[in-house]
């Protein structure tokens, strides 16, 4: 019984749960199945069928764990509280957003081994609730699937990628790619979708065995996305974007030209007019599977009116650092909201090129470390990273893009090149 108050009931329901589900045979082995299947039912909560506080995802999940103790007993028990429970899966796949695949998949396994625990008695109303309610429930699962889909057509346990860890072990890099669990759960979610409604699902391979193998003779070498940036605009056009790098100016220009007052080197030119925003957005790629991030790049600000100019965001949002024109000079600042410019990092000077570094290492809410360098000398270390004003907010670990913007009132023209993104301390097994 100490083990079991021990675990995170109030913190981490799902957690608690896992715990419990993962040493179900053992439980049973030692004859302790009726008194863990008593503690489960205290634990219930009685306002929503479900397990812990509130009515979310994570209560789902948790009761999706805990189902077992159940559906798998000999006799099944029946689960209590079964009206609201039903009631309440139902409204969390109507208006909650999935956050893993998982949570497409266990509501739909929790509501049929709920109906398993009854060994078919299942009260009639409660079963033609769920039936009434499954065109909808599947057309927001259906939807819902699709936030898991990868360009390579597979699915991901994450929406914006796949899983780096499993079971504690890294498996990945956090690409935008589907992952075999993933893609398992979601096809599970599809069989059981059917199931719940008494049929068997169509199998997918005698319906579209002729697709799936032209899919697979002709498909097109898969090419893994490059991790990091790295761009000098030597091999683009004068005038031209690289590629990878889009820009969607309201005012001023963007585009690739030689350094003031030379022939040979080419910079990003960005100039920027009062009354729009003017931008250019790399396309980059990060994983989550690193410990240390670094970004550099040289820049160069000509000339400008005395204004808030412009920011660099590492990713949305993960580090913002504003460059901000005043009497004395460009001020560096790092920014955490968007209410203010931020902490002050150095000045810099007009007309001047700078090589700017940014090591980002992004670990928790308090022990997150940003350094910012100037011609490779630290000018700050700091652990305020950009949290958009939530302190609770955890630090973004996808980077997805690098992105140059003037501020709507900016007036001026910088250059951008040499730009460099490095990801370090990755944790992957080749």
């Amino acid at each position: 019984m100490e083990w079991l108050d021990e675990r995170p009931w109030d913190t981490n329901v799902y957690g608690a749960g896992a715990n419990l589900s993962a040493i179900a045979s053992l439980i049973k082995a030692a004859g302790l199945w009726e008194t863990a299947v008593e503690y489960v039912k205290e634990k219930q909560n009685p306002e929503t069928g479900l397990w812990g506080e509130g009515l979310a995802y994570i209560n789902v999940n948790a009761a999706m764990k805990l189902r077992g103790f159940f559906a798998n007993s000999e006799p099944p028990i029946p689960m209590p509280y079964i009206d609201k429970v039903v009631e309440n899966v139902i409204y969390v796949v109507k208006n909650e957003t999935p956050s893993t695949a998982a949570e497409v998949w266990n509501p739909i396994i929790l509501l049929r081994d709920a109906i398993k625990s009854y060994g078919g008695e299942f009260p009639s109303e409660l079963k033609k609730k769920i039936d009434d309610s499954m065109v909808e429930m599947v057309n927001v699962i259906a939807e819902n699937m699709d936030k898991f889909r990868q360009p390579d057509n597979g699915y991901s346990w994450n929406p914006y990628g796949s899983s780096v860890k499993s079971q504690g072990v890294t498996v990945s890099l956090g690409r935008k790619e589907g992952d075999v669990n993933g893609t398992n759960l979601i096809m599970m979610a599809r069989q059981d979708c059917y199931r719940l409604m008494g049929v068997e699902a169509p199998l997918l391979w005698e319906s579209y065995r002729d697709y799936f193998w032209d899919k697979i003779f002709n498909a097109e070498p898969i090419v893994k996305n490059a991790l990091g940036c790295h761009e000098n605009f030597e091999g683009t056009q004068i005038g031209e974007l690289p590629n990878g790098c889009v820009t969607g100016t309201t005012t001023g220009s963007v585009g690739v030209y030689f350094y003031p007052n030379s022939n040979e080197n080419k910079a990003l030119k960005i100039v920027t007019e009062k009354g729009g925003s003017t931008w250019a957005k790399f396309d980059t790629y990060s994983g989550s599977a690193y410990q240390r991030l670094v970004l550099e790049y040289k820049i160069l600000i000509s000339e400008s009116d005395i204004c808030d100019l412009l920011y660099n965001s590492i990713g949305t949002t993960a580090v913002q650092t504003c460059f901000i024109s005043d009497k004395n000079g460009i001020q560096l600042k790092n920014r955490t909201s968007d209410s203010g410019t931020g902490e002050y990092i150095a000045t810099l000077a007009k007309g001047t090129w700078y090589n700017i570094k940014v090591e980002y290492e992004p670990r928790g809410l308090n022990d997150t470390v940003i350094r910012y360098y100037v011609d490779g000398v630290l000018k700050k270390e700091t652990n305020h990273y950009y949290n958009g004003g939530n302190p609770l907010k955890e630090p973004v670990k996808n980077i997805n893009s690098l992105l140059f913007s003037s501020f709507k009132n900016g007036v001026g023209t910088f250059y951008i090149d040499d730009v460099n993104m490095e990801m370090y301390g990755m944790t992957y097994v080749k």
